[in-house]
This record gives structure tokens, C-alpha cells and sequence, in this order.
């Protein structure tokens, strides 16, 4: 039960004894008659309200009290930037473009904004008032979603610095939105039907029907009443038990619930990617670097001026590369000061066994001639 509140008159007693005699805690109490913990939260209320002593004459004991025991709603909310709702819309329909980021957008521009969950709360209301949806059901184990996400993402070989764009395939079931993704370095037909069988196989099942896009691997002619199946595809579909249900073509849109899989790889690449969205990514081809170009990123490193990652961004390298140049580099100065002498040619053993093989073999078949025609030599 909370305590019962001193009347105004020991407020104003209270502030008198604290800023006009600069008593204690302590001492106020004993004076008043409540306990020091009363003392200390009314002192830290007018410290809030900005009241000290003497309090100002227009200050009745209601002002006085409402400045500090505002019931709760009584001040007025603050004001914060409303987002402008049709641009994020608009916004999201880009590829990979997500909540997260246009609230980082938006709070660069309005620090005193929202919050996160405020924003998403705000932007579910505004948008359940815009366009009507039809709602899908799904029954379980029934439909599988199937289909290569329309972003690629870079495979990074940190030792040979080659870089290859990997496809993404994502599978959705309908009813639960339990997703599975494989990269793939190709669309091709035998990825296409190694990804399903790799599917199937996490899934511990098969579901009544695959809904896939009109991807050339699984569709060779795409028509909205009769589809032409790939044949190679349709007896995967055979042997698994299931049947292919191609997309319509009318519109380039993905399969029904394939909007759960853009979501996971728009978290994937939200996590690898920079943020800033509007910078535009260029794709590197695989580059040969010339020796005097390794060797003065090698003793740059070796000096120890600059951390790896500092040196990877001023020479546009990976640091893995950067340490193995370090390390080929360090191996290689024991020959250098090694007084000139160059090592002894490393002998291949298995040439030599086969050398003297070879000539055993030519011996024992002139001595075998010699000794067919009377000839016998002294010594071998």
C-alpha cells in the first residue's frame, strides 16, 4: 500500500529546510516527522520540476502540486516525425530492402524518432488501411515453394583471391514456412534436381506437389494451361511420388509463399552486407598480382606499421592473402642471406629406381646374347 502524501504545507517545510538551511536528509526527517527515504524522493521531485527555495508566489499549493504529482496522461505526449509511410512501401518492394533498414534511414534523419518496434507497429496499421490481401490456406505437407533467389552472393577464395557469384535456392512449405537454402554455383539441370533431392532429404518427406518458377532446368515451355515439364524433371517427380506445378506465366512473380525465403536471404545478406543499400556493388573479376606487388604488401606487413585489416583496405586485398604473402615471404629470406649457396636439386627417387631398373634390364640382355654366341664377357 503506498504511503500516504505529506499535505503541501510540509512540502514547502521540507524545501525551506533543505535549500534555505541546507539541512540533512536526516534532520528534515526528524523535523517533519517522515522518513528520510520521503525526504530524499520529494527533494529529487522538485530537483525534476526545477522548484527551489524560495518557491515563487504564483505557485499555489495546487500548482505546487501538480508540478510535482502529475497524474499520469496529464503532460502532453511529445511530438515525433511521422515516417513518410508511402515511401517506405514503396521502398520495401525493392530488392533487398527491409524494416530495419529504412528505420536506420529514417532515425540518421530524425534522431527523436521512433523506435524499431514502434516503426514496424506503425507501419502494420498504416498498411492493413491500404489494399486489401487474400489470405492463403495451406494444408501441411502439401505444397513445397521451390526457387533460386533473385540475388547472388560472392564466394570469397581467400588463397587464390578468386571470386565466384553463388545462386541461392530456397525451399518454403506452405503451411508452417519451414525454409531450407543450398548455394548453388549454377541453375543448370543437374544442380536443379540435386538441390531437390537434398531438400527432400532434410525434410524427411515428401510433399504432395512442388510449386516451382519457370526456370529453364525445370520448365521448357512456360504456358498458363498446359506447361511443358522438363522430362529429366519429371521423372525426379515420378520416382519421388510428387507432381510439378510450374507458376502461371502471365506475371514475373515468385511462388506463393516464397516471400518467406526472400525474407531469409534478405537477413543473409542484411548480416554480410553493408548497409547502405543505395550504394551500388560492383562485382570483381579475379585479379594477378605481380611479385613486386606482393612483396611490398608482404614488408609492409612485416613492418608492423599498420594492423592487416588496415592493409587490406589501402591495397584492396583480402588479409588472407596479406598473411600468406607475410608468411612465403619469411620462408624465403633464410635462401636469400644463405651466403650464395644455392641448395642441391632435390632427387626424385622413383626416376632414379626406374634409371637403374633400365640399365639392369640391358645388361642381363647383352650378357644373355653374349652367351648364346660364345661370348662371354670377363666382367659385368
Amino acid at each position: 500500500m503506498p504511503a500516504e502524501r505529506l499535505p503541501m504545507r510540509k512540502i514547502r517545510e521540507v524545501l525551506r529546510l533543505k535549500y534555505a538551511c541546507g539541512a540533512s536528509k536526516r534532520v528534515i526527517a526528524q523535523t517533519v516527522g517522515v522518513g528520510p527515504t520521503s525526504v530524499g524522493e520529494y527533494i529529487r521531485r522538485a530537483s525534476v520540476a526545477g522548484i527551489t527555495w524560495p518557491i515563487p508566489v504564483e505557485f499555489d499549493d495546487a500548482a505546487l502540486e501538480r508540478a510535482l504529482f502529475a497524474p499520469a496522461g496529464y503532460n502532453p505526449p511529445l511530438s515525433r516525425p511521422v515516417p513518410d509511410w508511402g515511401y517506405v512501401h514503396a521502398e520495401l518492394r525493392r530488392r533487398g530492402v527491409t524494416l530495419a533498414l529504412l528505420w536506420e534511414e529514417y532515425r540518421a534523419g530524425h534522431p527523436d524518432g521512433y523506435g524499431y518496434s514502434r516503426f514496424c507497429d506503425l507501419y502494420g496499421v498504416w498498411r492493413r488501411g491500404v489494399t486489401a490481401t487474400m489470405r492463403q490456406t495451406h494444408a501441411a505437407g502439401e505444397k513445397l515453394f521451390v526457387d533460386f533467389a533473385g540475388d547472388t552472393v560472392s564466394v570469397f577464395d581467400g588463397l587464390t583471391g578468386e571470386v565466384r557469384e553463388a545462386r541461392i535456392f530456397v525451399a518454403v512449405l506452405g503451411a508452417s514456412n519451414y525454409t531450407y537454402a543450398e548455394a548453388r554455383f549454377s541453375e543448370a539441370l543437374p544442380d536443379w534436381i540435386g538441390v531437390h533431392v537434398n531438400v527432400l532429404r532434410f525434410l524427411g518427406g515428401v510433399p504432395r506437389a512442388i510449386v516451382c518458377d519457370n526456370l529453364k532446368a525445370g520448365v521448357t515451355i512456360a504456358s498458363r494451361y498446359e506447361p511443358g515439364v522438363n522430362r529429366t524433371y519429371l521423372d525426379f517427380a515420378s520416382h519421388y511420388g510428387t507432381a510439378i506445378v510450374p507458376t502461371r506465366p502471365r506475371k514475373q512473380s515468385r511462388p506463393g509463399n516464397f516471400g518467406q525465403g526472400d525474407k531469409w536471404i534478405s537477413c543473409l545478406k542484411a548480416a554480410r552486407m553493408p548497409r547502405l543499400r543505395r550504394i551500388a556493388m560492383t562485382r570483381r573479376a579475379r585479379r594477378n598480382h605481380s611479385g613486386a606487388f606482393k612483396a611490398k604488401v608482404a614488408l609492409a606487413a612485416i613492418r608492423g606499421e599498420k594492423t592487416v585489416a588496415e592493409l587490406a583496405q589501402q591495397f584492396d586485398v583480402h588479409p588472407n592473402q596479406i598473411t600468406a604473402w607475410r608468411a612465403q615471404l619469411l620462408e624465403g629470406a633464410a635462401e636469400v642471406f644463405g651466403g650464395g649457396a644455392s641448395a642441391p636439386p632435390a632427387v626424385d627417387v622413383k626416376e632414379l629406381h626406374a634409371k637403374i631398373g633400365q640399365l639392369t634390364l640391358e645388361n642381363d640382355f647383352l650378357s644373355g646374347a653374349l652367351g648364346k654366341a660364345g661370348m662371354t664377357s670377363a666382367k659385368r
